[in-house]
């Protein structure tokens, strides 16, 4: 028998994600998205629950400001189109913006390039050993870059988190963690090894998740988050 509750996530999924497509655009349908989501879940007995999905609607809107400001000042100004950009990304994996956001930021500010590759490598990680394993993961990598030597200290995270990235260094140099400290490998490589590896051995599990319980709820908080931002900027634009 079908999950009542599932079909509810996929029907509210598939609603706002035709709705809505850019911060800029279709407004109007972005709106309508809001009040049949809620219908859609008033329909299924699951209750209304918008605010246990994505706060209220200032609350999603001081959000996303404070995200578009974070990104504005890292990108030197292009904060709007970086957290479009990254948000459109996110809706289609099952990861929260916010904590998107929060990733992108800290890899930048670790002198990381954190592009959607790297990005979405993170969320395939997430998606095996828990959410907490994407903000970790990228911690570690930027506490390497910043350093700009190997440790024990950042090897030792990975582990916590569940990377064996001993591993990916012995099989990228065919040497040990000793031998590799004293080498001429630059960190830019070790870290390189370790996102591929990361990549071979994690590479599509977030894109497998979309459509299970966990994936599904992710994505569509983002769906009500973005929608919900639409349709209060809508009403700025109109008083």
């Amino acid at each position: 028998m079908p999950d009542p509750k599932l079909e509810v996530i996929l029907a509210a999924r598939d609603m706002t994600k035709k709705a809505f497509t850019s911060f800029g655009s279709q407004i109007k349908l972005a709106r309508q998205s809001v009040f049949s989501f809620k219908g859609a879940l008033a329909s299924f007995g699951v209750g209304l629950g918008v605010k246990e999905l994505a706060g209220s609607f200032l609350d999603v809107a001081g959000s996303f400001e404070q995200m578009e400001l974070k990104l504005d000042a890292i990108t030197k100004g292009k904060g709007p189109e970086t957290l479009e950009r990254l948000n459109q990304w996110a809706l289609d994996m099952p990861v929260n913006t916010r904590k998107t956001v929060d990733t992108f930021a800290m890899m930048a500010a670790m002198g990381l390039d954190p592009t959607i590759k790297k990005m979405e490598t993170l969320v395939d990680v997430s998606v095996i050993f828990g959410e907490d394993a994407m903000p970790r993961v990228a911690r570690a990598l930027g506490q390497m870059q910043t350093l700009g030597k190997l440790s024990a200290e950042e090897l030792n995270q990975l582990s916590e988190a569940g990377i064996n990235a001993r591993k990916y260094l012995s099989e990228a140099f065919g040497m040990g963690v000793e031998d590799l400290k004293k080498s001429n490998v630059q960190i830019e490589q070790i870290i390189a090894a370790i996102t591929d590896g990361l990549e071979r051995d994690f590479g599509g599990a977030a894109r497998n998740a979309m459509n299970n319980w966990q994936g599904l709820k992710a994505t569509t908080v983002s769906y009500l988050e973005a929608v919900s931002y639409t349709h209060l900027r809508a009403h700025e634009t109109n008083d």
